[in-house]
């Protein structure tokens, strides 16, 4: 499996597209669990926050944190 140490200041890195940092996540926190649904859902979340905001990459990476810790895939014992 390839490492992931990009850094969400990074202009270049994985707060700029979303899909693949949430699809790291995903598979980390749920075992590649997530729905389709609520990968959507969690990524229109992720994306309101834009560049506009002070630390905005860090502030995308902690709403996606966030709301997978408090889905259904995460909260199912396995």
């Amino acid at each position: 499996m390839a490492n992931y140490n990009a850094s969400v200041d990074d202009p270049t890195g994985p707060a700029l597209d979303p899909d693949p940092l949430l699809r790291r996540l995903d598979l980390v926190l749920t075992g590649g669990t997530l729905t389709p649904r609520n990968f959507q859902t969690i990524r229109e979340a992720m994306m309101r926050i834009g560049p506009g905001t002070y630390h905005w990459p860090l502030a995308r990476l902690k709403t996606g944190i966030y709301l997978i810790l408090t889905s259904p895939e995460f909260a199912v014992q396995r």
